[in-house]
């Protein structure tokens, strides 16, 4: 039994904000200023540092806009946005500092030791070591980076809608979040029914996309559908992958409706929403492509995209259940 459910246990301590551990550390709002226009360009100065380096010692006859117009610019960019997303966690935690004093401290934590320490410089070394790997890992290492970017954007964007507007004294107080087990005691639906739908919902996917599978490759006319498998690969991971999204997708939802009924609605409109219709929808057509038009490097892109993807799916799933397990 945890310790957070004894009723003799002092109740926990409240979250401390940004604004109250700036001020503890006694910092001055001037130098805060500062550090909001110097730390961004940080990550820029040094990895454009390393890739003229990079271009003088493999073409020290030519010129570093030669190098970049020639066929090495595919070695540069998971330099570049390997700066972009360091810079953007750094904009971020300064803009929180100044801006969103009322902001949890525990995010500015985890944008700094999470997005920075654990993942950033891990990740500049392997956009180090790209400079000098092919192609193919090269776009993979950029698909990482414009998701990661995507994903530091999708945070700074919910900070700002949640508490810029908090410090406004005349705002009215949010009304209380809907749970999911409310808004399923609303629609009627019997628990049988959803069991029905746990089962179902998530082989959707996997039929449509072996169905998809199978078509293409009678299509490429080979004589076997194993045969198809072992010569075009790469032709069918794209298809896999995106099956095994959805389907993870349509699992936590329904999990969430069964086992989790105190779990944030918001949280299962927005893996319906945002997870399914405007991330899973368009990236099914993208899937198809990839399957059709059979480019090697196309496909793993997508790959890289659809494993980031699933990898966030499993780490939403994962703090539901830890969270919502603490509760009385």
């Amino acid at each position: 039994m945890s310790l957070k459910l004894l009723p003799w246990t002092a109740a926990p301590a409240p979250t401390p904000t940004v604004g109250e551990m700036t001020a503890k550390a006694g910092i001055h709002r001037a130098v805060l200023w500062f550090v909001a226009f110097y730390y961004p360009s940080i990550p820029f100065i040094g990895f454009g540092g390393i890739a003229y380096m990079f271009c003088f010692c493999a073409m020290p006859d030519d010129t570093f806009s030669g190098c970049v117009r020639r066929r090495d610019l595919w070695r540069l960019t998971p330099l570049l946005l390997c700066a972009a997303y360091m810079s953007l966690l750094a904009l971020v935690s300064m803009h929180t500092r100044l801006f969103l004093p009322r902001a949890p401290n525990a995010v500015l934590t985890d944008l700094l030791d999470v997005g920075t320490v654990r993942v950033g410089i891990p990740l500049a070394w392997l956009a180090c070591v790209g400079t000098g790997a092919g192609f193919t890992f090269a776009i993979a290492l950029d698909c990482v980076f414009v998701v990661l970017i995507a994903r530091v954007l999708a945070i700074w964007s919910r900070l700002v809608r949640t508490y810029l507007h908090s410090v406004l004294p005349w705002t009215a107080a949010p009304a209380p979040t809907p749970t999911v087990g409310e808004t399923t005691a609303r629609t009627g639906i019997h628990r049988a029914v959803l069991w029905f739908l746990a089962v179902y919902f998530p082989s959707i996917p996997i039929f449509t996309t072996s169905g998809a599978a199978y078509a293409l490759c009678t299509a490429l006319q080979y004589p076997t559908f194993s045969g198809c498998v072992r010569r075009d690969l790469w032709r069918l991971t794209t298809l896999t992958l995106w099956a095994a999204y959805m389907s993870l997708l349509a699992l936590v939802s329904m999990h969430m409706r069964l086992f989790l009924p105190r779990a944030p609605d918001a949280v299962l409109t927005d893996l319906l929403d945002v997870g399914a219709a405007r991330i899973g929808i368009p990236l099914a057509f993208l899937a198809c492509l990839a399957a059709s038009l059979g480019v090697t490097r196309v496909a793993i892109a997508l790959d890289c995209v659809f494993v980031v993807l699933i990898a966030h799916v499993l780490a939403i799933w994962s703090r539901l259940v830890r969270t919502l397990k603490l509760l009385p």
